[in-house]
């Protein structure tokens, strides 16, 4: 895929409404009529978004010749793929709206993270988009009454990010734009707000914003060189706070959150 588009650069599809009434059908009926209803949504994204097809089977050919999955991917395995996304969403909301019917979170080390906030101070925290952040904030209540301040990007994705700050759930999180941290002064609150306590989620896994930033380094990945962020790292160094990892997947009825010290 030559001259692709930066991330940031995507235009955003999502539809507050859509969103809000297959959350209602996923709260009245459960997750099973939401599967029924939400492969049609998912078919259509496909359908209109080749673009999205694309990356979907580049992504499942390198993890194959990898050795990450055992067979070759299919157009059916890409479907499956797109709509495990879909499906994520979901927890994202279940997460953020509270209803009561998050799956219950087990955590393999969760002395990790209070070991790392014992004195009082905050810590910044590399997740990823695999799983349901969202989990990890909510969890992020059981550390304390601490804020919880989430550094995001929102230029194309703004009507999605305003359907999740209708939530009431987590009255202690805030969203901070990413680009904010480009004035000294926003970088100062930050910094003011690690140091009474507060925990800073930030991406792990995109690049940033601005494609010629040099806030990156190469690793091997896959098999092959990819680029990963290195602005998280910058921020704990610069703060002199902890940092941790953190990433989170479901297993049958419970979500798996590992936290680990990098």
């Amino acid at each position: 895929m030559k001259n692709a588009k930066h991330w940031s650069e995507e235009e955003e599809c999502t539809s507050p409404l859509g969103v809000r009434i297959l959350y209602g059908l996923y709260r009245t009926l459960g997750r099973l009529p939401f599967w029924f209803v939400t492969v049609w949504v998912v078919l259509w994204f496909r359908l209109a978004d080749a673009r999205a097809r694309e990356t979907s089977m580049a992504y499942l050919q390198h993890a194959h010749a990898y050795g990450l999955i055992p067979k070759a991917p299919t157009r059916w395995t890409s479907f499956l793929h797109t709509f495990q996304f879909a499906d994520t969403i979901l927890d994202k909301f279940v997460a953020l709206w509270g209803d009561g019917s998050a799956p219950k979170l087990t955590i393999e080390d969760d002395q990790l993270v209070f070991d790392a906030i014992k004195g009082g101070r905050g810590c910044v925290i590399l997740c990823s988009h695999m799983g349901c952040t969202e989990a990890l904030m909510h969890h992020g209540s059981a550390w304390g009454e601490r804020p919880i301040i989430a550094l995001v990007h929102t230029a194309n994705t703004k009507r999605f990010n305003e359907t999740i700050r209708r939530s009431g759930s987590l009255k202690n999180l805030t969203f901070m734009e990413v680009e904010k941290l480009r004035d000294p002064a926003s970088v100062y609150a930050l910094d003011e707000a690690v140091e009474n306590g507060a925990l800073v989620f930030i991406a792990g896994d995109r690049t940033p914003v601005h494609g010629d930033s040099h806030a990156v380094c190469p690793l091997h990945f896959l098999g092959r060189e990819a680029w990963f962020p290195s602005g998280g790292v910058m921020l704990a160094n610069l703060f002199h706070a902890p940092l941790l990892t953190m990433t989170s997947w479901r297993e049958e009825s419970a979500t798996l959150m590992h936290p680990n010290r990098p």
